[in-house]
């Protein structure tokens, strides 16, 4: 495999231009939440457009410091990667996600909000579909604080940081401790924790990586899976440990690091980290952090399962939203999954996308639902799945949770055939340190409906800010929906 991601991320030159993406007629077959942004058309190489997130999808319009979303890519015509940023400021030298020719690949990113309530998505070659769905907001000027992404490792020679420090040190072959305080905008002091992206290029060996703090002793989780040759990234909300170290560690080979910082957490208040714990792991001989929620077998199609977060290791009662790590492995068909608070009407929208054979993680940060509990959904075929717990975050405001929201989808209906493409999200890949009740899914209440959400029966109506919707397995222009045999709410 090439390696590209990161690796370009340093050489790519200033923007050729930048393309403002304005708001479009709701695409029947790629739709958002509001109907703006769909359909805008993909991404040119060395250009960036402006999404628009306060205001949409439960975000306020005002008073909004940064927003958590998780950004997919597909259909990129060849190697490149995407750097998503505040609005009105300079692009850095980092990136969100790597991609090759052909892939779908998510990521989520934690971004500060730039001008207008905007945010910046920059791709640097050939052209790339970009999916964006919302999970969450941070006030202004509380709890967390939003940076312009900085790089604090490279490991790879010839490769700069922002000040320096921890570049072209050599690639990790047990256990690296990166300082992260007093560095790229994080304060020298009074920081509980920080927001990174890390990715890893030119392994060696299959193996996975786990991000901790310094002093602690090294967690049952990873954070990222990789095999030789692979470019894959990932956000990790960790706890800053000793003398405001993280560590991080290598299973097996050897591997080049790279972690840009994107935010940080005061030490009270508004995040509490944790030493990542296991949740939950469907495969039979993986234990849990307390038994709860193991070996209880893959989930199956069209499958949703309820895991129970507080009350385990420390997550208090009363926690808002958890930070997650989840993972898929063994799968037995390309599906998706889907993660989003107990109780509610399931979104459409999804946090991982895979293939047959794949392990693949993305992080999640979500709101705690009814009992305490999150769902997650299984669209085709068996798929195992393992959660690691990061943190958690108080009912005071710090952040506000939302029912995940689609604000962007580029794709446009093809004339024919429809597009095989996965109906929501993408991968990069997670746990294998050493390395729960199953409900189906309920179709949308007849009523008030969700413009461009999975429904049944097929022929049922509901409305919308006051228009008719239908249940159909085909848009207005009659093309079928993605993935065969699925049916959404459309205008009837």
């Amino acid at each position: 495999m090439r390696v590209l991601a990161p690796v370009v991320v340093l050489l790519a030159t200033a923007f050729a231009w930048t393309a403002m993406a304005t708001p479009t007629l709701a695409d029947e077959n790629y739709p958002t939440i509001d109907g703006q942004f769909s359909g805008t058309g993909p991404v040119v190489g060395g250009t960036s457009v402006n999404l628009q997130v306060t205001g949409r999808g439960g975000v306020p319009a005002t008073g909004v410091g940064a927003v958590a979303i998780n950004v997919a890519v597909t259909n990129p015509t060849t190697s490149s990667f995407l750097t998503v940023y505040p609005a009105g400021a300079s692009r850095p030298t980092a990136a969100n996600l790597n991609f090759t020719a052909g892939q779908t690949v998510p990521n989520l990113v934690v971004v500060k909000v730039g001008d207008n309530g905007q945010i910046s998505m920059f791709n640097y070659a050939g052209t790339v579909d970009v999916v964006v769905d919302v999970q969450g907001w941070f006030p202004t000027g509380e709890a967390f604080t939003g940076l312009n992404p900085a790089r604090l490792l490279d490991t790879r020679p010839g490769y700069p940081t922002i000040d320096g420090e921890f570049a072209g040190v050599g690639p990790v072959s047990t256990i690296l401790d990166l300082k992260v305080t007093g560095r790229g905008g994080v304060p020298a002091g009074g920081v509980g924790a920080v927001v990174l992206n890390v990715a890893v290029a030119n392994p060696t060996a299959a193996s996975f990586l786990t991000v901790f703090p310094t002093g602690s002793i090294r967690p049952t989780a990873a954070n990222l899976n990789f095999v030789p040759g692979q470019v894959v990234p990932n956000l990790v909300v960790v706890k800053v440990g000793e003398s405001g170290f993280v560590s991080l560690y290598n299973y097996a080979g050897r591997t080049d690091v790279v972690v840009d910082v994107l935010g940080w957490f005061p030490s009270a208040g508004s995040f509490a980290g944790v030493v990542p714990a296991r949740l939950m792991d469907t495969r039979a001989g993986y234990p849990t952090i307390d038994a709860a929620f193991a070996g209880e077998g893959a989930v199956g199609p069209s499958t949703t399962r309820n895991l129970t977060v507080v009350g385990r290791t420390g997550i208090p009662a009363d926690a808002a939203a958890v930070a997650l790590n989840v993972a898929v492995t063994n799968p037995s068909a390309s599906s998706f999954l889907t993660v989003w608070p107990a109780g509610e009407p399931r979104p459409t929208a999804a946090n991982l996308n895979f293939t047959r054979g794949q392990t693949v993680p993305n992080m999640v940060i979500v709101k705690v639902g009814a009992g305490g509990q999150i769902s997650l959904f299984n669209l085709f075929g068996t798929v195992d799945v393992v959660v690691d717990v990061l943190g958690w975050f108080p009912a005071n405001g710090s952040f506000n949770g939302l029912t995940p929201a689609r604000l962007m989808d580029s794709r446009r209906t093809p004339i024919t055939p429809p597009p095989t493409t996965l109906t929501t999200l993408p991968p990069p890949a997670t746990t294998t340190a050493p390395l729960p009740t199953t409900t189906t899914t309920t179709p949308p209440p007849t009523g008030n409906v969700t413009p461009g959400a999975f429904c049944s029966p097929v022929g049922a109506t509901g409305t919308y800010n006051g228009t008719t919707y239908v249940c159909s397995t085909t848009n207005q222009q009659g093309v079928p929906y993605q993935p065969p045999g699925t049916a959404r709410w459309r205008q009837a």
